[in-house]
């Protein structure tokens, strides 16, 4: 039988099943879709919280043999009742919402740009990966900092998020960690959907010169040429303007990096026994499952975590099938 562990840290606080059994529930939810992770918590009392506003915020959960860390954030909203006391927190990649740029990079990498404008903010990295070459980069007011990095992220093929200790990733999907849910033995519930990919083939049409400077090619400068790179085959192809896919070989890197998620046909969610060793970007192996095995790799791209005093330690995951 599992035996469920936690520790809850707000500001200089800790609360930890090892010593207390005041917790009433707790909401872990990250995703790649979405630019902040979310924690609620709720205590059965409010005695002896020293935490405020704006203080760091962590969890970690786990069995009486090992915890693991699944969110780290800020405290946004503290709310007392007579009973209880709800503890609201999120990443501070909400910083990335509310500010933007005007800025044009040259002879950075799409990772290069990232780190400038994470650091801007103050937003800590862990693996920032280099993407495409770009000769010439803006970055302006029409989209956010998460937006900008985001569109980095698409044009490279990456995935652009805040992992669970609250750190920047900017990198291609790598299935290093790899998690068993088997059929009949921590798989609770299962789902998956099947459909036409959203395109067959992907264009993408560039710009050379490129307008704030030379292209990669400085001979053809003065000469603007059309540059187009393809991927897929020919039927219901989707076609993209990119200005900054200032030559053949960005603009093919760029439909191949876009090709890949609209390609996607398979996706599902499962839910399992509580598996806080799983984190965004990790992939899911199913085993034993009554209707086959899914083929592919089965990529995670949300998590829900809850424990409460009805369902005990649960958690879902979405994940899409990487081919």
């Amino acid at each position: 039988m599992m035996v469920v562990a936690y520790t809850i840290t707000a500001g200089s606080t800790t609360f930890s099943s090892q010593r207390d059994r005041s917790l009433r529930k707790i909401d872990v939810h990250a995703s790649m879709k979405v630019p902040a992770n979310l924690c609620l918590v709720q205590l059965s009392y409010a005695q002896d919280i020293s935490a405020s506003v704006g203080d760091a915020f962590t969890v970690a959960l786990g069995d009486s043999q090992q915890e693991t860390q699944v969110f780290s954030g800020v405290i946004v909203a503290i709310n007392f009742a007579l009973e209880h006391v709800t503890i609201e927190a999120a990443s501070i990649f909400d910083r990335l919402l509310h500010h933007s740029a005007n800025l044009v990079h040259e002879q950075s990498s799409a990772g290069d740009i990232v780190t400038a404008l994470l650091g801007s903010q103050q937003i800590p990295t862990a693996s920032i990966e280099d993407g495409n070459s770009f000769t010439s980069y803006r970055v302006d007011q029409r989209r956010n900092l998460w937006q900008a990095c985001q569109q980095l992220a698409i044009y490279a093929g990456f995935d652009f998020y805040a992992n669970h200790n609250d750190e920047a990733e900017f990198k291609a999907f790598n299935a290093a960690e790899q998690h068993d849910i088997h059929y009949g033995v921590n798989l609770l519930n299962f789902n998956v959907h099947q459909s036409t990919p959203i395109a067959e083939s992907i264009q993408v049409s560039g710009e050379s010169p490129v307008g704030q400077g030379e292209s990669n090619d400085a001979s053809s400068w003065l000469t603007k040429k059309d540059v187009q790179g393809a991927a897929g085959g020919s039927a219901s192809t989707l076609r993209y303007k990119i200005p900054v896919a200032t030559n053949k070989d960005m603009a093919m890197s760029m439909a191949e990096a876009i090709f890949t998620p609209a390609k996607i046909k398979t996706t599902g969610s499962v839910t399992c026994i509580g598996l806080s060793q799983a984190k965004l970007g990790d992939a899911l192996n199913f085993v034993d499952l009554p209707h086959g095995q899914i083929r592919g790799e089965a990529k995670i791209v949300d998590i829900h975590h809850r424990l409460d005093q009805q369902r005990g330690y649960i958690s879902r995951f979405h994940w899409e099938q990487v081919e």
